[in-house]
């Protein structure tokens, strides 16, 4: 699962660098065109797919645990209580769900991928029932939360789980179960025992990788025609931590006229990047890996006010191009982006505390919100 789950990665970096291309034109097309003219739409639809495919990525880059997230201490009854009407919309009228929801001790969990791996559960319970094809067959879904304390013996037969308390959340159906020979195999990317046209076989992979990254554990229990069962061990907070307010930006373009230094391997991206920062009225240089901006500033002097740079390049990526930089341009501002969030960026599975990152792939707003905070300084708020 470790190789697989490296490939994913690599291959939803390459994808995201991609469609930081094909999304951040077609944005910036349907800026500069009236929405009456003929190809309005037709461009609208290119953005909208290269959205859904910025979602699969996200889902690999989830299972190789690479997806950055921001934990915070929160309730996992709470949550899910929250997303009662959306989980039964999602499931449909002729399925019965009941949710059974205990007093819980707070967990550190990111809301987002929690709620990603609730509803991907959810669906796949759903999808399960679906396939009973029995006349007069009543689905039903359980929902519940509860806690216990996994001891040594829980963990040596269930290797990946730790002692201590836990919150545990599980999801039960009736549908049609998973044969014993499929179940060591259902984590895995683009595994699916549904039709071809039915499902992507991501959903649970993405679940994996999620549980992986926040040190939980899955666990399911199934078998072919009695439904099945999946529980996911979430680790107790040992405290609660206070959550940082986060500054809202507007989300127009915020424009400037600093020097900005663009370090990237992929020439298409690096291009987009290139005009949209000009067209934000910034003044520009760009260099295709480390090596090369460091030369740039070496040998032309070069003043900049912000680096911009891939995080993966040849010869010299940008973590140690910013450790050879930053003594010779102590002031300037530094972003991070790339397709992915590895080790490099990444101190315990989490972002480190700081660090300006972009994900791709980004639309030219998104640039330049982040451009303009790191400029402005901590605290700023845009004009």
């Amino acid at each position: 699962m470790e190789s697989i789950g490296t490939m994913a990665g690599g291959i939803a970096h390459d994808f995201n660098n991609l469609l930081t291309v094909i999304n951040g034109y077609s944005h910036m097309l349907l800026q500069e065109i009236s929405p009456d003219t003929p190809y309005y739409d037709k461009l609208e639809q290119i953005l909208m797919a290269g959205r859904s495919a910025g979602n699969l990525t996200s889902q690999l880059l989830a299972f190789s645990r690479k997806q950055p997230h921001s934990p915070e201490v929160a309730d996992l009854s709470s949550l899910i209580a929250n997303m009662d009407t959306m989980l039964r919309s999602l499931i449909g009228e002729d399925i019965n769900i009941n949710i059974n929801l205990k007093d819980v001790s707070p967990v550190l969990v990111d809301r987002a991928q929690f709620e990603q791996v609730l509803v991907n559960l959810v669906v796949n319970a759903r999808d399960a029932i679906y396939a009973v094809q029995s006349h007069g067959f009543n689905g039903n879904i359980i929902i519940e939360t509860g806690e216990v304390i996994l001891d040594s013996v829980f963990t040596e037969r269930h290797p990946g789980s730790s002692e201590g308390r836990h919150v545990f959340l599980a999801v039960s159906d009736n549908g049609i179960g998973i044969e014993e020979k499929h179940i060591s195999r259902i984590f895995e990317p683009f595994f699916t025992t549904k039709e071809s046209h039915k499902g992507t076989g991501l959903g649970l992979a993405t679940v994996y990788g999620i549980v992986k990254q926040n040190q939980a554990y899955i666990s399911v229990n199934s078998s072919s025609g009695q439904g099945a069962k999946f529980i996911v061990y979430w680790p107790s907070a040992a405290e609660r931590q206070t959550n940082s307010r986060k500054v809202q930006y507007d989300k127009g373009k915020q424009r400037g006229s600093e020097t900005v230094l663009l370090v990237e391997d992929s020439e298409s991206v690096s291009l987009f990047a290139e005009e949209a920062l000009l067209s934000l009225g910034y003044e520009v240089y760009t260099a295709g890996n480390g090596q090369k901006a460091l030369d740039l500033i070496k040998n032309k002097n070069l003043k900049c006010d912000l680096i911009v740079t891939d995080l993966v390049m040849p010869e010299m990526g940008g973590k140690d191009f910013i450790e050879s930089a930053m003594p010779l341009l102590p002031e300037a501002g530094v972003i991070f982006m790339s397709g992915y969030t590895d080790g490099q960026i990444v101190q315990n599975e989490m972002l480190e505390k700081g660090i300006n990152f972009l994900q791709k792939p980004f639309t030219i707003q998104e640039l330049s919100l982040l451009v303009r905070k790191v400029l402005d300084g901590p605290g700023s708020e845009p004009v």
